[in-house]
């Protein structure tokens, strides 16, 4: 199992950003800070989504249904500086109906979730 991408993620679930303080989203968009509520080292190999740190996560990429790069009524632009013109969430959705939200190798300015967005969309289409 040869790794093909490495990075440092900052994730949520999709009901973590539903329930977070929208009142708070003037702070997100005016700073260089990301909504998060997990961060850790994320892996991706031919057979899986690895994420470690305090709350660690595993998917196979079989389980995998869905991946969008973009902003949605969850995870709206409002939460980022610049209001998204420098970079986007990565939506992952699950066959058991998880969904979470992804910003890898964040760096106050810009992500690597498009270089992430095509890994993915590549191996998914073997």
């Amino acid at each position: 199992m040869d790794t093909i991408l490495s990075g440092k993620a900052y994730w949520s679930y999709d009901y973590e950003l539903m329930e977070r303080d929208t009142s708070a989203d003037i702070f997100f968009s005016m700073n260089s800070i990301i909504f998060h509520k997990h961060s850790g080292k994320i892996v991706l190999t031919n057979e899986s989504l690895t994420i470690t740190g305090e709350d660690g996560l595993k998917v196979a990429l079989d389980d995998i249904t869905q991946i969008y790069l973009g902003f949605d009524d969850v995870f709206p632009s409002s939460l980022v500086r610049g209001a998204g013109l420098f970079w986007q969430p990565l939506r992952i959705s699950l066959r058991n109906r998880q969904v979470f939200y992804l910003v890898i190798d964040y760096n106050f300015f810009d992500s690597n979730n498009h270089r992430w967005f095509n890994a993915l969309k590549e191996i998914l289409s073997e």
